[in-house]
């Protein structure tokens, strides 16, 4: 799969800039990759494997492509094909969904996801979200996009804090690591981008916690987001519970 889409981006790179502006030409892209995904899926242990080797593939020449322009996305076909891999992401199925839509940097479709109990961890915990949205925005110098903000945003409402412990750290470790990161990100936290009650350097608010603990037993019970209404609190607590607002 890996192999065959290079071949495809070779000659993608050729393309005019504007070749996937128009919807159809989107469309016909994600008709010719499922089109791979479903060949590949023979020789792939399965077909979520095929398609997600696919839309990392994506990810990692819309990467390429932003490197080579100084970190700056070159817009255009580069950026367009980042909704060509939202839309394979929903029509294979691929789980963590709300990881892949901080990787391509999109809110909204992050916004649906997180809203519906999107999970914010894989289970190898190989990728961590926050790290990687953090690290994005420390490369921008105090000029940071609005889209990986409001990304960063709509994280920080779905989880308690920013979690980056692998599981078996011992709580010493783990003080450590956070003390470490801190200085990593000092820019980041100074400038107001992560909240000091998420980063370890204050608790987080009693209020955000119950949003959280609430939004988990809903999940549990596949009532989200819509038992949200159900629950006997006043509506604007609906919305905050619903990630909505803060």
């Amino acid at each position: 799969m890996e192999c065959f889409l290079k071949c495809y981006f070779e000659q993608f790179t050729n393309l005019p800039r504007n070749s996937l502006h128009d919807r159809r030409k989107r469309k016909a892209m994600v008709q010719y990759i499922s089109t791979l995904i479903q060949g590949c899926s023979a020789v792939e242990p399965t077909v979520e494997e095929s398609s997600r080797i696919a839309i990392k593939t994506i990810l990692n020449y819309h990467d390429e492509m932003r490197d080579q322009n100084g970190t700056v996305c070159l817009m255009g076909k580069n950026h367009n094909i980042l909704y060509v891999a939202m839309k394979l992401c929903f029509d294979w199925q691929v789980q963590d969904l709300a990881i892949i839509c901080v990787q391509l940097g999109i809110p909204d479709k992050l916004h649906i996801f997180l809203r519906f109990g999107a999970r914010l961890y894989t289970e190898n915990e190989e990728f961590n979200v926050f790290e990687h949205i953090l690290n994005r925005l420390s490369e921008f110098n105090h000029k940071y996009p609005y889209n990986l903000i409001a990304c960063l945003q709509l994280l920080l409402r779905a989880a308690p804090w920013i979690k980056i412990k692998p599981k078996d750290f011992t709580e010493e470790e783990e003080k450590i690591l956070y003390e470490r990161l801190l200085e990593k990100y000092a820019d980041l936290v100074d400038d107001g981008i992560v909240p000091l009650s998420r980063c370890g350097l204050t608790p987080p608010e009693l209020k955000h916690l119950c949003r959280c603990v609430i939004r988990e037993k809903l999940w549990e019970n596949y009532q989200l987001p819509s038992g949200i209404r159900s629950l006997p609190v006043p509506e604007q607590m609906w919305k905050y519970l619903d990630l909505l607002e803060d």
